[in-house]
């Protein structure tokens, strides 16, 4: 059993260190547990131009599987951009999400539809791309006046100091180019129709009531478009729910790989 986490735009890997300290207090030593920064973000390099975009993500994710998790089950946690990559991914890579994925947590993500009504404006498809070049994270600084943006524009309002400025120092690794691409491509991106691919999935998304950017009708649509799937709506949180809920998370990431070990178990005897 491996657990596979993708974190969102302009973060890093870090961003899920309290879920898996929480994992590895819980697990047997029986879980392989991999997080990665994705291209463009932390430690690793954007690539070629034009490579920043959700579907070369999820080509990238397949790699990491094929690298990192070869064998056995798998559990994909998906967070904002990394939630769009997890359905990008059951897009492109279908016959892998059906042959070992059993369990998948999209955490503050979309389906789609996203920037709504800006994307409905005359000129916004034109304009969109100047205006994310003209601007990156990376450029921000780790000020008091910051720490204020940030913790009313990603947290729900409520954020410890030291949150608040990993959080920006993961903004600030992000690849200025890569940045406007992925911009870009999220802008793209509506994937309703893949969501039933997660069916037979043990599935549950996550939502805050004060998240902006992926508001709490994103996962309801998520929720509803997959068949048994879980929804968990996190009172008070924001975008950052790894951060600012991880309780929340190792509880049911625990809960998955403790179900997949009784199946596990029945099979044997069976």
């Amino acid at each position: 059993m491996s657990i596979v986490f993708v974190h969102g735009w302009t973060l890093g890997a870090e961003l899920f260190d309290r879920v898996i300290d929480g994992l590895l207090e819980k697990a047997d030593g029986s879980v392989n547990i991999v997080s990665y920064d994705v291209r463009g973000h932390g430690r690793s390099d954007a690539g070629d131009p034009g490579r920043a975009n959700l579907e070369q993500l999820a080509d990238d994710l397949r790699s990491v599987i094929d690298a990192c998790a070869p064998h056995g089950e798998l559990i994909i946690v998906g967070h904002s951009m990394g939630g769009m990559t997890l359905l990008a991914f059951a897009e492109r890579h279908r016959e892998l999400l059906e042959a070992r994925v059993t369990g998948a947590v999209f955490v503050c993500t979309s389906p789609g539809k996203m920037w709504l009504p800006f994307k409905r404006m005359p000129g916004f498809g034109a304009i969109a791309p100047r205006v994310l070049g003209m601007g990156s994270p990376s450029m921000i600084r780790d000020t008091r006046l910051t720490r204020f943006a940030v913790k009313h524009s990603v947290f729900g309002g409520a954020a410890r100091v030291e949150d608040l400025s990993e959080t920006i120092r993961q903004m600030q690794s992000v690849d200025k180019r890569a940045f406007a691409e992925y911009g870009l491509s999220m802008m793209q991106h509506e994937r309703d129709e893949l969501l039933p691919r997660f069916d037979w999935i043990r599935t549950v998304v996550f939502a805050g009531t004060r998240d902006h950017l992926t508001p709490l009708r994103h996962g309801r649509r998520i929720a509803m478009g997959i068949d048994g799937a879980m929804l968990v709506v996190e009172s008070g949180a924001g975008h950052m729910v790894p951060l600012e809920r991880p309780d929340s998370l190792i509880r049911e990431l625990s809960a998955m790989v403790e179900e997949s070990a009784a199946s596990d178990s029945a099979a044997r005897r069976a």
